[in-house]
Protein backbone atom coordinates (compact mmCIF):
# COMPACT_ATOMS: atom_id res chain seq x y z
CA UNK A 1 0.00 0.00 0.00
CA UNK A 2 1.28 3.39 -0.85
CA UNK A 3 1.63 5.83 1.58
CA UNK A 4 -0.65 9.05 0.81
CA UNK A 5 1.34 12.12 -0.46
CA UNK A 6 0.66 15.56 1.13
CA UNK A 7 -0.18 18.64 -0.28
CA UNK A 8 2.39 21.31 0.11
CA UNK A 9 2.31 24.03 3.62
CA UNK A 10 1.02 26.58 1.79
CA UNK A 11 -0.63 25.11 -1.33
CA UNK A 12 -3.95 25.52 0.10
CA UNK A 13 -4.66 21.95 1.23
CA UNK A 14 -3.18 21.96 4.77
CA UNK A 15 -0.01 21.30 5.88
CA UNK A 16 0.89 17.46 5.39
CA UNK A 17 0.51 14.77 7.53
CA UNK A 18 -1.22 11.09 8.20
CA UNK A 19 -4.35 10.05 10.47
CA UNK A 20 -3.50 7.85 13.08
CA UNK A 21 -6.38 6.54 15.38
CA UNK A 22 -8.56 9.02 14.30
CA UNK A 23 -5.84 11.94 15.05
CA UNK A 24 -4.12 14.25 12.46
CA UNK A 25 -0.11 13.73 12.98
CA UNK A 26 1.74 15.79 11.57
CA UNK A 27 4.09 14.78 8.63
CA UNK A 28 7.74 15.80 9.35
CA UNK A 29 9.68 14.24 6.45
CA UNK A 30 11.11 17.45 4.35
CA UNK A 31 8.89 18.20 1.22
CA UNK A 32 10.07 17.74 -1.93
CA UNK A 33 8.65 19.42 -5.19
CA UNK A 34 8.59 17.19 -8.20
CA UNK A 35 7.78 19.56 -11.47
CA UNK A 36 7.29 17.62 -14.63
CA UNK A 37 4.65 16.11 -16.86
CA UNK A 38 2.52 14.24 -15.29
CA UNK A 39 3.87 10.82 -17.79
CA UNK A 40 7.10 11.57 -15.98
CA UNK A 41 6.45 11.65 -12.03
CA UNK A 42 3.94 9.61 -12.17
CA UNK A 43 4.38 6.70 -14.37
CA UNK A 44 6.92 4.08 -12.83
CA UNK A 45 8.28 2.03 -15.57
CA UNK A 46 9.89 5.23 -17.13
CA UNK A 47 11.26 7.57 -13.77
CA UNK A 48 12.22 3.57 -12.75
CA UNK A 49 9.71 4.14 -9.48
CA UNK A 50 11.34 7.68 -9.11
CA UNK A 51 8.82 8.31 -6.05
CA UNK A 52 9.06 5.21 -4.30
CA UNK A 53 13.01 5.92 -4.30
CA UNK A 54 12.15 9.48 -2.82
CA UNK A 55 9.68 8.27 -0.26
CA UNK A 56 12.31 5.46 0.67
CA UNK A 57 15.15 8.26 1.72
CA UNK A 58 12.77 10.13 3.81
CA UNK A 59 11.27 12.83 2.00
CA UNK A 60 7.12 13.54 1.29
CA UNK A 61 6.51 14.65 -2.28
CA UNK A 62 4.23 17.40 -3.73
CA UNK A 63 4.03 17.53 -7.29
CA UNK A 64 2.10 20.25 -9.81
CA UNK A 65 -0.85 17.96 -9.20
CA UNK A 66 -1.31 19.25 -5.58
CA UNK A 67 -1.92 22.28 -6.78
CA UNK A 68 -5.46 23.63 -9.02
CA UNK A 69 -5.55 24.67 -12.83
CA UNK A 70 -6.28 28.16 -11.48
CA UNK A 71 -3.16 28.48 -8.73
CA UNK A 72 -1.39 26.97 -11.45
CA UNK A 73 -1.85 29.91 -13.68
CA UNK A 74 -1.49 32.45 -10.82
CA UNK A 75 1.82 30.92 -10.11
CA UNK A 76 3.00 31.48 -13.82
CA UNK A 77 1.78 34.87 -14.10
CA UNK A 78 3.60 35.55 -10.86
CA UNK A 79 6.99 33.76 -12.30
CA UNK A 80 6.64 35.04 -16.46
CA UNK A 81 6.59 38.76 -17.42
CA UNK A 82 4.66 37.51 -20.79
CA UNK A 83 1.82 34.57 -20.98
CA UNK A 84 3.20 30.87 -21.65
CA UNK A 85 1.59 30.15 -24.32
CA UNK A 86 1.57 26.20 -24.16
CA UNK A 87 -0.71 24.66 -21.25
CA UNK A 88 1.02 22.19 -19.89
CA UNK A 89 4.63 24.64 -19.99
CA UNK A 90 1.85 26.85 -17.83
CA UNK A 91 1.36 24.35 -15.82
CA UNK A 92 5.13 23.78 -15.12
CA UNK A 93 6.43 26.76 -14.90
CA UNK A 94 3.45 27.72 -12.20
CA UNK A 95 4.08 24.58 -10.08
CA UNK A 96 7.72 25.66 -10.04
CA UNK A 97 6.92 29.30 -9.00
CA UNK A 98 4.12 27.98 -6.42
CA UNK A 99 6.95 25.59 -4.92
CA UNK A 100 9.71 27.96 -4.78
CA UNK A 101 7.84 30.50 -2.55
CA UNK A 102 6.24 27.66 -0.35
CA UNK A 103 9.25 27.82 2.58
CA UNK A 104 7.61 23.99 3.25
CA UNK A 105 9.27 22.82 0.12
CA UNK A 106 12.99 22.19 1.32
CA UNK A 107 14.07 20.93 -2.76
CA UNK A 108 12.83 20.48 -6.15
CA UNK A 109 13.39 18.53 -8.66
CA UNK A 110 12.81 19.05 -12.73
CA UNK A 111 11.73 15.71 -14.36
CA UNK A 112 12.15 16.06 -18.14
CA UNK A 113 12.72 13.25 -21.18
CA UNK A 114 14.15 15.35 -23.51
CA UNK A 115 17.01 17.78 -23.54
CA UNK A 116 15.25 20.21 -26.20
CA UNK A 117 11.84 21.12 -26.90
CA UNK A 118 9.45 22.84 -24.79
CA UNK A 119 10.67 21.63 -21.45
CA UNK A 120 13.95 22.38 -21.60
CA UNK A 121 13.17 26.16 -22.20
CA UNK A 122 10.44 26.09 -19.58
CA UNK A 123 12.77 24.44 -17.23
CA UNK A 124 15.49 26.75 -17.78
CA UNK A 125 13.38 29.80 -17.20
CA UNK A 126 11.92 28.06 -13.79
CA UNK A 127 15.36 26.87 -12.57
CA UNK A 128 17.22 30.75 -13.22
CA UNK A 129 13.75 32.36 -11.64
CA UNK A 130 13.82 29.82 -8.41
CA UNK A 131 17.65 30.64 -8.16
CA UNK A 132 16.73 34.55 -8.02
CA UNK A 133 13.93 34.49 -5.59
CA UNK A 134 15.22 30.93 -2.98
CA UNK A 135 19.39 31.04 -3.80
CA UNK A 136 19.81 28.44 -0.94
CA UNK A 137 17.22 26.02 -2.39
CA UNK A 138 18.44 22.74 -3.66
CA UNK A 139 17.71 22.57 -7.57
CA UNK A 140 18.26 19.11 -9.33
CA UNK A 141 17.01 18.54 -12.94
CA UNK A 142 16.19 15.23 -13.85
CA UNK A 143 16.25 13.95 -17.53
CA UNK A 144 15.06 10.46 -18.30
CA UNK A 145 16.00 8.50 -21.32
CA UNK A 146 16.95 5.28 -22.76
CA UNK A 147 20.72 5.69 -21.54
CA UNK A 148 19.12 6.04 -17.32
CA UNK A 149 20.48 3.55 -15.52
CA UNK A 150 19.03 2.56 -12.24
CA UNK A 151 22.05 2.65 -10.19
CA UNK A 152 23.34 6.24 -11.30
CA UNK A 153 19.71 7.17 -10.94
CA UNK A 154 19.17 6.27 -7.18
CA UNK A 155 22.80 7.65 -6.51
CA UNK A 156 21.75 10.93 -7.49
CA UNK A 157 18.62 10.64 -5.70
CA UNK A 158 20.44 9.57 -1.95
CA UNK A 159 22.91 12.62 -2.54
CA UNK A 160 19.88 15.16 -2.83
CA UNK A 161 18.18 13.72 -0.08
CA UNK A 162 20.93 13.56 2.12
CA UNK A 163 21.52 17.07 1.61
CA UNK A 164 17.72 18.17 1.99
CA UNK A 165 18.06 16.21 5.69
CA UNK A 166 21.38 17.28 6.66
CA UNK A 167 20.62 21.21 5.50
CA UNK A 168 17.23 20.72 7.62
CA UNK A 169 19.22 18.84 10.73
CA UNK A 170 21.33 21.88 11.14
Amino acid sequence: RREPETTPGGGGGGSGGRTMGGERVPDRRPAVGLVGHAYNILDDGLNLSLRDKLRSLGVRLVTPEHYTPSQLDDGARAMLKKPLFWTLGRKLAGAASLMSRDPAIKGMIAVVSFGCGLDSMVIELAERLIRRARPDLPFMLLTLDEHTGEAGLRTRLEAFADLIIRRRAG
